[in-house]
């Protein structure tokens, strides 16, 4: 098959698809004395250029050594700035990487390339051969037992998601169902009722009865959640409902993440009622700026929280002049991802 296991797992690589591409690729590098790989810094972009790397290998325009992969930190010092060709009349290949597309972080890229990192390559290639050992032959297996589910596929991360799923469907099955009620009352001060305005409107939820605090199940029937609001209700006509205290506190607020693409599907889906395919489409035309001369948001495919610095000191500078410096934070808000393995490659939606 594709990957070798008893030969310490080699793959067998298959040029298909974008024949076109790779040809335009290998035609341009002839002519070229210097390659510069931008693509994406997380791992799969790290891959397609390692690809470019082997097919230029192929073509002979690239040599074995001058090719190699940045694998320590000696080697990564002996690069030469990113240089991975050193003989004469070689091509010479370098790898700078960027996490948004201003001018300040591309020039900053352009001026220290590297060579491709191992760790990246490698990991790639671990997930490709899980993905064929496990996923090619576990979704024959998925087909043969459900034929309805042929369209779809198992493998490296679809099992364990659905191990996931079934592990919390079975949690739910076993939970334990209890009966709870929640009494809220409308109310309105004597003097805002007098002079028949709901201005000072509030609602209550009752906390206590007969002197004694409601558990977290409480009231646990329909019986005594009646009876608890009959209560409060002839509390109400008779004016016995009075406020005991006021406590005022300061709440501090902070502003929600900026947009990656799941929380941009989730916030269409709440307020718009748009599906994936349609907010995706959506953002695609404002990312490519259809019908004005210049995109009107950032690239959409990202699980990134950070935004560019040149942005941020942008927007605080707008709003410190249309509405204040008491509107702008002393130190700009930064967000960042829980998971320690996060790519990020792009910076967040904006």
């Amino acid at each position: 098959g594709s990957v070798r296991p008893d030969e310490d797992f080699a793959m067998v690589w298959a040029k298909a698809g974008k024949t076109a591409v790779v040809r335009d690729i290998v035609r341009a590098a002839r002519k070229a004395d210097v390659i510069l790989l931008a693509t994406d810094p997380d791992r799969e972009g790290e891959a397609i250029s390692w690809h470019i790397v082997e097919l230029l290998k192929e073509e002979g325009l690239v040599t074995s050594t001058a090719a190699d992969i940045t694998r320590t930190s000696s080697e990564v010092s002996s690069a030469a700035a990113g240089t991975t060709a050193s003989a004469a009349g070689v091509l010479t290949v370098k790898r700078v990487t960027f996490t948004e597309v201003t001018r300040a972080a591309v020039l900053a890229a352009f001026a220290a390339p590297r060579a491709l990192d191992a760790a990246l390559v490698d990991a790639y290639l671990a997930r490709r051969a899980l993905d064929y050992l496990v996923g090619f032959h576990l979704s024959g297996v998925l087909w043969r037992a459900l034929p309805s589910s042929e369209p779809l596929s198992a493998g490296r991360v679809q099992s364990a998601a659905l191990r996931l799923v079934c592990r919390r469907e079975c949690e739910i099955e076993r939970h334990r169902k209890e009966e709870y009620w929640s009494i809220f009352a409308g109310l309105v001060p004597a003097a805002a009722a007098a002079a028949d305005t709901a201005a000072d409107a509030f609602v209550g939820e009752l906390t206590h009865v007969g002197g004694s605090r409601l558990g977290k199940m409480e009231p646990g029937s329909r019986t005594a959640a009646e009876a608890a609001a009959a209560a409060v209700a002839r509390a109400g006509t008779a004016g016995r409902l009075i406020v005991h205290d006021v406590t005022e506190r300061d709440v501090a607020r902070r502003p929600k993440p900026p947009f990656t693409t799941s929380t941009l599907q989730q916030e269409a889906s709440s307020r718009l009622g748009f599906g994936a395919a349609r907010t995706m489409f959506a953002a695609q035309a404002l990312y490519e700026g259809r019908g004005w001369s210049e995109g009107l948001i950032t690239y959409m495919r990202t699980d990134g929280l950070h935004v560019s610095p040149a942005a941020v000191t942008e927007l605080r500078g707008v709003a410190r002049a249309q509405f204040g410096a008491t509107y702008v934070p002393i130190a700009p808000n930064l967000f960042s991802k829980v998971q320690k393995n996060a790519q990020e490659a792009h910076e967040a939606i904006r």
